[in-house]
């Protein structure tokens, strides 16, 4: 099981400081999973379409933890790190590209 923690998530761990990522793919999508310690306390769902990830649902198990963001910066690091462009379809993450302006460059516009 390869664990995956992100730069960004690292400074968004106020109330868990040992979360830890896993980004599982398949041809047509996959999903980032969040722990903290063993406990699975999110996820998040993506879908491919060519070189663009879109980011379909974001689900936090428990609130004000901070785990929705520690999920779609995986996922944004994740698309770095492919050379992907993004189009955040679930509201969660389109308000989190909001929020971080630096990644405008990598996001895919709606025509």
């Amino acid at each position: 099981m390869q664990r995956y923690t992100t730069e960004l998530s690292k400074k968004s761990r106020t109330f868990v400081p040992d979360m830890e990522t896993k980004i599982e793919t398949t041809n047509t999508g996959g999903k980032v999973l969040a722990f903290d310690g063993e406990k699975l306390v999110g996820r998040l769902e993506f879908s491919f379409d060519g070189n663009v990830m879109s980011i379909d649902h974001t689900y936090a198990f428990k609130k004000g933890m901070g785990i929705g963001g520690v999920l779609v910066s995986a996922a944004n690091d994740y698309a770095v790190s492919k050379g992907l462009k993004v189009l955040p379809v679930c509201s969660f993450a389109s308000a989190w590209y909001e929020r971080h302006l630096q990644f405008m460059d990598i996001l895919e516009r709606k025509n």
